[in-house]
């Protein structure tokens, strides 16, 4: 679950083609922004298997 988890997050995430995407598409995208974000959250709540790097990379996207 741990390298699953890592994958999904260096693909979508932290990708900045990915969030460059996100930011054409205005509201919606920011949306989808912030839900990704709002489920990593509770994803790591339920689970624990998001790492604390990749909070730290998360704040420097």
């Amino acid at each position: 679950m741990v390298e699953e988890t890592s994958r999904v997050f260096r693909a979508r995430v932290v990708n900045l083609k990915w969030i460059e995407a996100m930011r054409r598409h205005g509201y919606k995208g920011a949306f989808e922004l912030a839900a990704t974000v709002d489920y990593l959250f509770g994803y790591d709540a339920t689970t624990g298997v998001v790492a604390d790097w990749m909070y730290d990379k998360l704040t420097e996207t």
